[in-house]
């Protein structure tokens, strides 16, 4: 019940306070208990989830059948919720008149989530300040465990629970309340993308669960039939049970693209029913955005399935682990840029050792002003799930190679740690602002300059050259950084020894 911009600005508050004040023994110390509290919660609901889904041969074997339903997905590749997304490269050839099939959910899965994600939590800015403090590889080598099975926990979890989350909604979840409106038809957008906004019919219910007269709980009940195509300014909604055909130029789409067919599972006498949705995860994830229009948002699901499947002493736990993964994050982020505004730049512009302690405090409270300013006005769509995607792979290109070489390599050279960083930054850009077709449709330059939203990528938002388009920027930025690492150090002049027994004597 607390407002959304006074919990930021709380939050704020506090994780500023423990940062400007306590410096990196503060991070250090509060990451430790908020990583244990983050590890807790992660186990408890991942026990939690199998528990009451039956354990975990019953919860795959029903994630497996669940699979085999149509989806909305279905024609970028998606073979079920237990099965790889099918290989393939560009467009493939299909029966005249059916949508193309394409294969670009294998690439977001494995160059975005796996490559992306996976490699780049490596080189978040805030580790090269763990980097420094380490006094020799015994250290490294614990962290490795450590840090290894704290990740595989950390991510493991949340896409194994975010799969199963589907099997709950679908076969598990009973939501019991008073209907007190229904919205028929609604059109919910299921892709909002810049100059692409696809909507799907259909009927909603509004559910009241509290008692309290407000409707708590929205739902689809039923998708529609539609026909879109020649001769029609807009869809023409067909009504449940109607054959119409589609005339030549036009093509229907079936409302078995949009799976919920909600059904009523009990009457009661003072008015009240039992429903069950019937849904996969993107479809209960239901919103109304700043518009004021319904829409399907992935933001949503976790949050959804915390509230609607656990007890409701654990969505404190699992607030708690949210919280601590934020503060945990945020408090590093806040630091390493304080520090590289207090020594990177103060120091080194003015070559004075004072005062740089007030500045790099300074731009601690700068940067979470900053990062306030983008929680109040950044909201809704897909925004948290693609900028951390975003993040990831630029922080790998960027600073993995050169991270790697601090720390292991005597060989590398000043210059090639600057151009191997400036060419994983320069590739990523460029990746993300005119090839990547999502991003490059967020950002709009590509639009603005060459009016196209992507240059791999058709007015009818067809791909021209294979797949390139969905393929994370990091497949090709990262191997550029690398290489111009090597290269660069090669044929530069090495450090001094003098210097790296200096930096290396204490690594050994």
């Amino acid at each position: 019940g607390v407002d959304y911009n006074i919990a930021v600005l709380v939050f704020s508050v506090i994780i500023a306070s423990y940062v400007v004040i306590g410096g990196l023994k503060g991070v250090m110390y509060t990451d430790a208990l908020q990583g244990s509290l983050m590890f807790i919660g992660m186990i408890a609901l991942l026990i939690g989830t199998y528990s009451m889904l039956g354990g975990v041969t019953a919860a795959h074997e029903g994630l497996t059948e669940m699979g085999k339903n149509p989806s909305l997905f279905g024609k970028i590749g998606f073979q079920g919720w237990t099965a790889m997304p099918k290989f393939g490269w560009g467009v493939a050839e299909t029966a005249k008149g059916s949508e193309p099939e394409m294969f670009k959910l294998w690439w977001i899965v494995i160059s975005t989530i796996t490559l992306g994600v996976g490699i780049g939590v490596l080189a978040q800015p805030q580790l090269a300040v763990r980097f420094m403090t380490v006094k020799s590889k015994k250290e490294l080598n614990r962290a490795v465990l450590i840090g290894g099975i704290f990740i595989l926990i950390m991510t493991g979890v949340a896409f194994t629970v975010g799969a199963l989350s589907n099997l709950y909604f679908m076969e598990k979840e009973e939501v019991t309340g008073t209907i007190v409106k229904t919205t028929d038809p609604a059109w919910v957008i299921a892709k909002n993308e810049r100059d692409l906004v696809k909507k799907l019919p259909a009927r909603l219910w509004h559910i009241d669960t509290t008692g309290d007269g407000e409707a708590d709980v929205d739902i689809v009940a039923n998708g529609y039939n539609f026909i879109v195509g020649k001769g029609l300014a807009t869809p023409k909604i067909l009504p449940l049970g109607d054959k119409t055909k589609p005339g030549e130029g036009q093509k229907l789409i079936p409302a078995s693209i949009l799976l919920p067919m909600a059904e009523k599972v009990a009457d009661f006498d003072d008015g009240r029913v039992t429903v069950k949705p019937k849904a996969n995860s993107y479809m209960r994830a239901l919103i109304t955005n700043k518009k004021g229009d319904w829409e399907f948002n992935t933001d949503s699901i976790i949050p959804t399935f915390i509230t609607r499947a656990m007890p409701g002493w654990f969505g404190l736990v699992f607030l708690l682990a949210l919280l601590a993964a934020a503060m945990s994050t945020l408090s590093s982020q806040f630091h390493a840029l304080g520090t590289s505004i207090g020594r990177d730049v103060y120091e080194q512009i003015t070559g004075s050792h004072g005062g740089s302690v007030l500045i790099t405090r300074i731009g601690i409270i700068v940067g979470i002003i900053i990062a306030v300013l983008f929680s109040l006005n950044a909201r809704g769509g897909y925004f948290i799930a693609r900028a951390t995607a975003i993040f990831f792979g630029l922080c790998a290109s960027a600073f993995l190679p050169t991270f790697l070489g601090g720390l292991f390599c005597k060989g590398v050279t000043r210059a090639a740690a600057k151009a191997s960083m400036v060419t994983g930054f320069a590739v990523t850009a460029f990746w993300l602002l005119f090839i990547k077709d999502k991003e490059a449709r967020a950002l709009g330059v590509c639009k603005a300059l060459f009016d196209k939203h992507s240059l791999l990528v058709d007015a009818k938002a067809l791909p021209t050259s294979g797949d390139w388009y969905a393929v994370d920027p990091i497949v090709v930025a990262l191997p550029l950084s690398l290489a111009v690492l090597i290269v660069v150090s090669l044929v530069t002049k090495a450090p001094e020894q003098e210097h790296l027994d200096k930096c290396f004597a204490s690594k050994q």
